[in-house]
C-alpha cells in the first residue's frame, strides 16, 4: 500500500509539471473579430464578452482547484514520508530487538547448561558423601567391635600373664 501511495504521489507530481497552451480555434475576440463584425449586432458583441468573462471565471475556479489540489497532495505527501520514516524506525527497532533477543537466548541457554551441570554435579557429590558416611558408620562400627575385642583381649592376656 506505501508503494502504491508512493507511486501515485510520484504521478501526481510529474503530471503537475504538465502545462497545457491553449490554441484558438475561432476568431472569437472580444470587441469584435470577422465572427462579431460579420454578425452585425451589438447585442453578439456583448454576448461575446459575456461568454468570454464566464470562461475566464470558469479558468480562475479551475485554477483555484488546482492550487487546493496541489496543497492537498503536498500534505498528504508529508504525511506519507513520516509514515515512512515511522516505518523504517520501527524496522529498525525490530532489527535491534531481535539482536538482543538472539543474544538474551544465547545466555540463558548457557545459563541452563551451568544450572544443569551444576545440579548434576550437586547430585554426584551427594551420593558420594552418602557412601562415605555409610562407609564410616561401618568402620566406627568395626572399630568398636574391635575395641571391644581388643580390650577383651588386653584383659584375658592380664589374667594370663598375672599367675
Amino acid at each position: 500500500a506505501i508503494e502504491e501511495s508512493i507511486s501515485t504521489l510520484n504521478y501526481a507530481q510529474s503530471a503537475n509539471s504538465i502545462v497545457n497552451k491553449p490554441v484558438a480555434t475561432s476568431y472569437l475576440k472580444v470587441g469584435g473579430g470577422p465572427l462579431a463584425s460579420a454578425s452585425g449586432g451589438d447585442s453578439e458583441g456583448k454576448q461575446s464578452l459575456q461568454h468570454w468573462h464566464e470562461m475566464e471565471c470558469k479558468l480562475q475556479y479551475m485554477q483555484s482547484q488546482v492550487e487546493e489540489a496541489q496543497s492537498a497532495l503536498a500534505r498528504k505527501h508529508m504525511q506519507q514520508q513520516e509514515l515512512v520514516q515511522r516505518a523504517e524506525a520501527a524496522e529498525k527497532k525490530s532489527e535491534e530487538l531481535t539482536a538482543t533477543l538472539k543474544s538474551t537466548t544465547t545466555l540463558l541457554n548457557k545459563t541452563k547448561f551451568a544450572l544443569k551441570s551444576t545440579s548434576n554435579t550437586e547430585s554426584s557429590l551427594t551420593d558420594a558423601s552418602k557412601n562415605l558416611l555409610s562407609t564410616l558408620k561401618t568402620s566406627i562400627s568395626e572399630n568398636v567391635t574391635l575395641h571391644s575385642t581388643l580390650v577383651s583381649n588386653v584383659g584375658l592376656m592380664k589374667e594370663y600373664k598375672a599367675p
